[in-house]
């Protein structure tokens, strides 16, 4: 028996070279999770054209690297090339 594939949750993308990323979310939790734990590592954006995206500008104090890979692990999601 095939084993339906998971649904994706979170996306995150990388912005070129700014200190910024790009988050994706697919339900409520992934969207609770941004707003609450993601916004701790810098300002948080919303899209209002796009209300399921967000742009996390990564405050200085923090290695944009380690805020990607903890909020992509949080999901089991990759980082994504923009």
């Amino acid at each position: 028996m095939r084993r339906k594939p998971r649904r994706k949750r979170l996306v995150v993308q990388t912005l070129g070279t700014l200190r910024a990323i790009r988050l994706i979310v697919y339900d409520e939790e992934a969207r609770e999770f941004v707003e609450k734990e993601a916004s701790r590592y810098g300002e948080l954006l919303r899209d209002r054209h796009a209300p399921n995206e967000y742009v996390l500008e990564i405050s200085d104090a923090y290695d944009q690297h380690e805020v990607e890979a903890y909020i992509a692990s949080y999901f089991d999601t990759r980082p994504a090339e923009a």
